[in-house]
């Protein structure tokens, strides 16, 4: 592989009312400030910032762009029913194998309502068969069933446990199921 993916002009942009478009510096500071700084996105996502600032979202939306131009990084606003409601994402972890390492989150007023998976599943079908990634993966935390859930209902395989994967904000080590779509 390159050093990144030529992601041209990204996936298919709807599926039934769920929409995907980048994110706009302009206009989605103040939704992503207040996803990203919800409590339970940030006891799911250690490594992101929390609080959430400006200045955070700002910076995201800088590394979206870059990873876009570079080809590392897709990250999409998920819009369902004409609003953002959410995010999915994926990264290149090695430009030297053909696998992607993904992410989602949703507004917790719109959870459960089958928007994540909808975006996860245009992302996927588009990593899968027209960037001829061999493998996307999730990774996901056994007690966050919300999540747990969007990875099954979007046709991912259940692979295995990780003991010991990553550092959790209490200060303790969590497990985390690995989850993969692959293109055979």
């Amino acid at each position: 592989m390159s050093p990144g993916l030529s992601f041209g002009s990204g996936p298919a942009q709807t599926r039934g009312a769920v929409s995907l478009r980048r994110w706009h510096v302009d206009d989605d500071a103040a939704v992503l400030i207040s996803g990203c700084g919800d409590p339970e996105v940030a006891r799911w996502m250690p490594r992101m910032p929390h609080p959430y600032s400006d200045t955070d979202a700002a910076s995201f939306m800088h590394v979206a762009e870059t990873g876009w131009t570079e080809g590392t990084l897709a990250a999409f606003a998920v819009v369902g029913n004409g609003e953002v409601v959410g995010s999915v994402s994926f990264s290149v972890v090695d430009p030297n194998v053909p696998e992607v390492h993904g992410g989602y989150w949703a507004l917790a007023e719109h959870r459960g309502k089958g928007f994540i998976t909808a975006a996860l599943l245009m992302v996927v079908d588009w990593a899968l068969s027209e960037l001829q990634v061999a493998r996307y993966e999730l990774r996901t935390d056994p007690a966050n069933t919300a999540s747990c859930a969007v990875a099954r209902n979007a046709g991912f395989d259940e692979e295995g446990l990780i003991r010991c994967a990553y550092g959790r904000r209490d200060g303790e080590l969590g497990e985390l199921i690995s989850w993969s779509r692959t293109m055979k």
